[in-house]
Order: C-alpha cells, then structure tokens, then sequence
C-alpha cells in the first residue's frame, strides 16, 4: 500500500499540472518585447550614430524571430511587424535625427501594435472567446442574410 501512494501523487501532479503545447507566440512576443525596448532607446538617444545602433539591434531581434512568428500563426502580429522593421530600416537610412525619430515612433507603435495582436492571437478568427464555445453553434439564416451584399432590387 507504501508503494501506491509516490505512484498515484506522481500521477496526480502530471495529471492536474497545466501544461502549453504553443511556446513559440510566448517567445515571439519576449522578442517583440526586446524590439520595443530597443527601440524606446533608439528614440532617447541625441547621437544619430547611437540611436542607429539601437536600430539595428532592434532589427535584428526582428530578423531572429520571423520564425517563431511563423510557427505561431499570428498573421496580424507578422504584418505588423513586418510594417515595423520597414520603418526600422527607413530610420536607418535617414540623414537628420528628427526624421529617424518620426520613423522610429511609426516602428514603435508598428511594434506595440504587433505585442496586442500577440496577446489576442486566439480571439482573432472566433467570434467568441475561444474555439471551445463555437463549436456546437449554428450560424442562422438570418444572420446568412444579412451578410449578403445587396443586389439592385434590395437597393
């Protein structure tokens, strides 16, 4: 009776513990978080070859997470920073100071922008809060209907 009960909290632990199959949106958006910090310093500093290097450490950390964004299927995420590293290498390529701190502020809130799609990944294609809930629901005619575009004689 000794020896049942290490085996059965054992298999209790594993059987109650939580455990997440998807870690690449987690890691994609600590990435994301880096670019966003990056990017806050590339924005404070007053030398234009500093906040460059900032930049470019901001558009590497891009380039190293387009997998995991990939792997985590947040298309709204990738466009978004996608959107962003273009405003990143335009920031780079900018002669003045001013003109690389507008660009770095459109990178930036392409970056905040892409964290909230992160953090919404599963509330994008359902209408509720998770896939769970839709599952035994019928879409009405109704609702079919009123989806259409109207013709000429509705008009």
């Amino acid at each position: 009776m000794k020896n049942y009960y290490p085996v059965t909290i054992v298999f209790l632990v594993f059987l109650f513990s939580s455990f997440k199959v998807d870690k690449a949106c987690e890691y994609a958006g600590s990435n994301i978080n880096y670019v966003k910090t990056q990017t806050e310093k590339a924005i404070t500093k007053d030398d234009i070859n500093i906040a460059r290097y900032y930049t470019y450490k901001a558009m590497n950390a891009i380039e190293k997470s387009k997998d995991q964004l990939k792997e985590c299927g947040c298309e709204y995420a990738a466009e978004s920073i996608a959107q962003g590293l273009f405003n990143l290498k335009l920031a780079t390529k900018a002669t003045s100071l001013n003109s690389t701190r507008i660009l770095l502020n459109r990178a930036l809130e392409n970056t905040l922008g892409g964290l909230e799609s992160l953090e919404e990944h599963e509330l994008h294609n359902s209408k509720y809060g998770s896939d769970l809930l839709a599952m035994n629901t019928v879409v009405s005619d109704k609702e079919l209907i009123s989806l259409k575009k109207p013709g000429k004689k509705e008009f």
